[in-house]
């Protein structure tokens, strides 16, 4: 959208954090011009807890009848060291009926030196719309998640730093009961060595329920119906602070009706703190009882610090999936508390190959200043 100005405000007042922000935007095609608005507030309690309430807006300048609102309340509960309870509650308004527009979660945590708990649920009614926002998924559903997670350390072992075995369950539920999807996560044998490095060979148990036909590629569709497959994946990692460090991933097993062979390598080089370099390689062969294909994703990086205020970052990627090579350069020169110059600069080019360009998709310049009024400034 193009994008007419707007402010963004943070700070404190009295006992409350504060954050305000305003966006216009211009007419684009049928799209009237907008405003966008956004106001947080947010209080810290006693005990590692809080509570703060979000507004946000999208509404049309041109003509009346065209919003969208929504409110949500949030909290954190701290009980003694080891507790802690997150919940947020959020509702939507559009013109119109508004049957089912609410949403909440849930989540309590356990941690201490040698567990590593936590239970969540989240109901999103088929009827919460937040656009100025993302969902991970419409239609309305129930999201469960548990873990259990117990950490031993050897500190008589010089090679061995610790072991941390864990299990999982995520899963998301229409308002109907229909099991949408869900994944059993078994990572037993997970350690990491006194050098940095670390491996944890996995087992995965996953379930896709498919209400509709799924075009999960350009020439293949799966059709409706409940899929149960196991796979097994394994992490290794050598230091990620050494001067050369590796990341390798590794997958293989059922896929859906079919199976999947694949994983991802990362090669990394750094020079002190002042330069990091990485280049990922990640590749899955997938073969189904309705056709076959392949997925790459190239991602080379760099980061530059030629102070510890001025920064270079940049990002360029290509996916055989989206035939788009894009790429992504920033420059900063930061200030105190997030604040000083960014310049971002993004391009975006279809294409064939990483180094295979056809044709310019997408191209911006973008230049943020960031002051810090008051006291602290």
């Amino acid at each position: 959208m193009p994008i007419l100005g707007g402010g963004r405000l943070t700070g404190r007042v009295g006992d409350f954090t504060v954050g305000t922000l305003e966006i216009f935007t211009e007419r684009a095609g049928l799209q009237q011009p907008m405003s966008y608005s956004v106001v947080r507030l947010q209080r810290e309690l006693a005990a590692r807890s809080r509570i703060g309430v979000i507004g946000v807006q999208r509404m049309g300048t041109a003509q009346t009848g065209d919003w969208n609102r929504v409110v949500g309340l949030d909290g954190r509960i701290g009980i003694r060291d080891a507790w802690t309870i997150d919940w947020w509650g959020a509702a939507s308004a559009t013109p119109g009926p508004d049957g089912d527009a609410a949403a909440y979660s849930a989540r309590l945590g356990y941690e201490t030196g040698s567990w590593s708990n936590l239970a969540r649920i989240i109901q999103v009614g088929r009827g919460f719309d937040p656009q100025v926002g993302f969902l991970n998924r419409g239609g309305g559903y129930r999201f469960y998640e548990g873990t259990v997670m117990w950490k031993k350390r050897f500190p008589g072992v010089p090679w061995l730093k610790d072991w941390h075995p864990h299990v999982g369950y995520r899963g998301y539920y229409g308002l109907d009961g229909y099991w949408q999807e869900g994944r059993i996560h078994l990572d037993i044998t997970e350690v990491s060595l006194a050098n940095g490095a670390m491996i944890g060979p996995e087992v995965n148990i996953e379930h896709q329920g498919l209400q509709q036909p799924f075009a999960i590629a350009s020439n293949v569709t799966l059709p409706v119906g409940s899929y149960d497959y196991t796979s097994l994946g394994l992490d290794f990692g050598t230091n990620p602070s050494a001067r050369l460090s590796l990341a390798l991933r590794a997958d293989v097993g059922g896929f859906y009706n079919g199976s999947r062979r694949g994983g991802s390598v990362t090669l990394a080089a750094r020079h002190a703190s002042s330069l990091t370099t990485s280049l990922l390689v990640e590749y899955n062969d997938v073969r189904l009882d309705q056709g076959t294909f392949t997925r790459t994703l190239t991602a080379a990086r760099i980061a530059w610090f030629l102070t510890p205020r001025v920064l270079l970052q940049t990002l360029v990627q290509y996916s055989n999936q989206a035939r788009i090579w894009t790429a992504n350069a920033r420059f900063g020169w930061l200030g105190t508390a997030g604040t000083g110059l960014f310049v971002v600069f993004n391009e975006g080019q279809e294409a064939d190959g990483f180094f295979q360009w056809k044709r310019p998709q997408a191209r911006s310049l973008i230049v943020k200043y960031t002051r810090q009024l008051g006291r602290s400034g």
